[in-house]
């Protein structure tokens, strides 16, 4: 695993900014409008009686938009950590913008990459167990 503080390349998409810019407004929705009434039922759980792995996502961002940390955790922990980190990636990204800091790239090797790839696996696995035995 390599770091790297690297200036934008002009083609270069930041992802950091698009995913940043849709969490803002997915919490700014979720803060104005009533998206626990109008989310529709779970497809899955109706099917099976099992929560699916991204149950609770919609309630976890409401408690999210009014600053209830805790309970969008217990109401599912993958959604609420993923929205936190997009949003720390979303402030560090435009803070390198507005003080014209390099980025950070990190390069990973093929079997980092692999590795990352089974520990999200594993992660939205545990998320799932959580959900399940939490109900």
């Amino acid at each position: 695993m390599r770091f790297q503080l690297r200036r934008k390349e002009p083609a270069q998409v930041e992802f950091a900014l698009i995913y940043g810019v849709l969490a803002v407004l997915l919490l700014a929705a979720a803060r104005v409008l009533p998206v626990i009434d109008l989310a529709p039922d779970c497809v899955f759980h109706s099917l099976t009686g099992l929560p699916c792995p991204t149950c609770g996502s919609t309630r976890a961002v409401a408690f999210l938009s009014r600053g209830h940390f805790l309970s969008a955790f217990r109401m599912n922990p993958a959604t609420t950590v993923v929205f936190i980190a997009l949003l720390t990636a979303f402030l560090c990204r435009i803070a390198a913008r507005v003080f014209d800091l390099p980025g950070l790239r990190i390069n990973l090797s093929h079997q980092e990459k692999t590795l990352v790839r089974a520990v999200a696996v594993l992660a939205v696995l545990l998320n799932w167990a959580y959900l399940i035995t939490s109900r």
